[in-house]
């Protein structure tokens, strides 16, 4: 960890205890190292001070356990809007399309369009496919975070809508329908 954290900042690396922290919290798995540095970025606990980087380590107590807590922070950087059209994706996975996010939510489609740019520009979402038409969750712990922060009675009707307009647009995508009953 501490070789990579040097090769990333450069000659300009804060020293070599967020490298000992790094692994102490990441266990050395590369790929959750990168989320707890853009985490640190995000919130201010890492920053470029002009000559280095610099930071201030997460005071005791306050970073959760596991990747999961990384990268649910993300969540709290959006916007309410974008977390309520999230809510309603999350529970459209796997088929997770602008129009319909805007037959299930009854959201604009530029809202439904900004909210998924915004959760794209938060590494919250990723184009499924090449044309951004088909959206999918960058981490399955996102997709589950968001599941979560919904009341089960609007589940439930999320759910039904969906179902509903499945049944109208791809009436022989029966076990899509049904997952949604």
């Amino acid at each position: 960890v501490r070789r990579w954290v040097r090769t990333v900042f450069h000659d300009a690396a804060p020293g070599d205890d967020v490298a000992r922290w790094l692994h102490e919290v990441s266990e050395g798995i590369p790929r959750f190292v990168v989320h707890l540095l853009r985490a640190g970025c995000d919130d201010g606990t890492i920053w470029y001070g002009g000559t280095r980087w610099e930071w201030n380590a997460p005071a005791e107590g306050t970073l959760g356990s596991g990747v999961a807590w990384v990268l649910e922070r993300r969540l709290d950087r959006v916007a309410a809007a974008t977390r309520s059209v999230l809510a309603s994706a999350a529970l459209l996975h796997p088929d997770i399309t602008v129009e319909l996010l805007v037959s299930v939510t009854g959201v604009a489609e530029s809202q439904a369009r900004l909210a998924i740019e915004e959760a794209m520009s938060a590494s919250i979402l990723v184009a499924a496919d090449g044309e951004q038409t088909r959206f999918d969750f960058a981490h399955p712990v996102l997709r589950e975070a968001c599941v979560r922060g919904i009341p089960e009675r609007q589940r439930q009707q999320v759910h039904d809508v969906a179902a509903r307009v499945l049944e109208l647009r791809a009436p022989s995508a029966v076990a899509t329908i049904a997952a949604h009953y």
